[in-house]
């Protein structure tokens, strides 16, 4: 029985000092256009909220994204108001989005306009942008807190 209670003290131990780590990040936490407004902590995926700034300041994209072992794993839009035609094409299509996860453990040297031609196809180089910062923010804050 004592060691049942030792070891169910040690877990609860374990489990305060990881939400001690969390509570030490002062958010929202700003990197580029992006706004890192929490982190949940799964085992090695780091799940970052992230708000960027879309075609018009008031157009807010939020985002969820998940970088493993310091690459991003995993890019969701959960909200955003860009328009029919141009920005919501290229968050519909998800092939911008596919790209910044194949491309993120290099996504410094990218440019955006390689990465989908959005110039070309819709013209909305604006959401393109918003997107890669996003990508950007969550690294960086994954690099300056839990790496």
């Amino acid at each position: 029985m004592k060691k049942i209670l030792l070891a169910l003290l040690l877990v609860l131990t374990l489990g305060a000092c990881d939400s001690e780590e969390e509570s030490n990040i002062d958010y929202p936490v700003e990197y580029y256009n992006a706004t890192v407004t929490e982190t949940v902590v799964d085992g090695d995926d780091y799940t970052m909220t992230i708000e960027s700034t879309g075609f018009s300041e008031s157009d807010m994209i939020k985002s969820e994204v998940t970088v493993t072992n310091g690459e991003i794993t995993a890019f969701e839009i959960l909200e955003h108001a860009e328009s029919s035609g141009y920005g919501e094409d290229i968050i519909e299509e998800g092939t911008l989005i596919d790209e910044i996860i194949a491309n993120s453990s290099d996504l410094d040297s990218v440019d955006v306009k390689e990465l989908s031609k959005i110039d070309a196809n819709t013209g909305a180089t604006v959401t393109g942008n918003a997107l890669m910062d996003t990508a950007l923010g969550a690294l960086e804050h994954f690099e300056t807190y839990y790496e």
